[in-house]
């Protein structure tokens, strides 16, 4: 049984393991609900929608929001 420090210890890991879960669950939803109502998907637009940092974007979603602003230039673009 875990008990004083090591309890404190592993009660802060969990919370923060369950804290970082929610933010990824609400950005993947925040870039889901962009996509189904044809808005773009950039770091603004995600952080807003997901009521995270641009900075936590930056650092942990930053290849797929780079790889969805391309799709998405793509399609608007006009030739």
């Amino acid at each position: 049984m875990t008990t004083g420090p090591d309890l404190r210890i592993a009660t802060l890991n969990d919370a923060r393991s369950r804290r970082s879960a929610e933010k990824r669950a609400a950005v993947e939803d925040a870039i889901k609900r962009l996509r189904d109502t044809r808005q773009a998907v950039t770091f603004v637009s995600v952080a807003r929608e997901a009521k995270v940092s641009r900075q936590y974007l930056y650092n942990n979603f930053a290849d797929e929001i780079g790889e969805e602003r391309v799709e998405t230039r793509a399609e608007t673009e006009v030739i």
